[in-house]
């Protein structure tokens, strides 16, 4: 079961549908940054990664079944905590379709974890670092020896999702809502989100096309 990232008020469950691949998500980046800074605190969120996805559609990121041994590194390092999960998938992103490198070589995903460990040390080393590089080695070499199960634990993409990124927002009571992300203004994700759920993100505003 991926982890969530919860806030204690939180009823809504957003999934995203991503790919380390994906120069969609790449660009939806800086909207979902903003999405969780602004409203974190009302919906709960996980990362559900295309490449780990039964059947999905291979012309979704572009480059069919190569992302799946790094979407399992991001599965790694969540196990240290979203937010090294968070930051190591767009570390992942950066590299990838910034620089050219292979996710699909393991050395390459080792040495992305480490660059990404030596920029985050503990707070004058009282704290302990948001992502240590060598619990996430430990993890990653059993995961790819042991050839991990493919499935992610997202049931949307079963009926809904055809594409990414995507969102699919999930809560009691509620028809599940699917919203596609176009690489849409900050805006206009806002307005759907509204009109999905008003009662967590209505904005006076967007009743006059702004976000407030």
């Amino acid at each position: 079961m991926s982890p969530l990232y919860t806030q204690p008020t939180a009823t809504l469950l957003i999934e995203y549908y991503t790919d380390p691949l994906c120069r969609q998500s790449w660009a939806f980046e800086p909207c979902w940054r903003q999405l969780r800074a602004e409203f974190g605190h009302r919906f709960t969120w996980r990362y559900c990664l295309s490449g780990l996805l039964p059947h999905w559609a291979t012309h979704a990121i572009g480059r069919p079944r190569s992302s799946r041994l790094a979407c399992l590194a991001v599965k790694c390092a969540e196990q240290q905590g979203p937010q090294a999960g968070d930051l190591y998938l767009r570390a992942l992103r950066t590299a990838a379709l910034r620089d050219g490198r292979d996710l699909a070589r393991p050395d390459v995903l080792l040495d992305i974890a480490s660059e990404l460990a030596a920029q985050l040390p503990g707070l004058a080393k009282q704290l302990p670092s948001v992502f240590d590089a060598t619990i996430f080695r430990q993890g990653f070499l059993h995961v790819a020896a042991t050839c991990a199960p493919a499935n992610e634990a997202c049931a949307g993409n079963s009926f809904s999702v055809r594409c990414i990124p995507g969102l699919v927002l999930r809560r009691a009571g509620w028809p599940d809502q699917v919203i596609t992300v176009n690489n849409q203004p900050y805006e206009a994700l806002l307005q759907a989100l509204a009109q999905a759920a008003p009662d967590l993100f209505y904005v006076a505003s967007l009743e006059e096309g702004g976000a407030g």
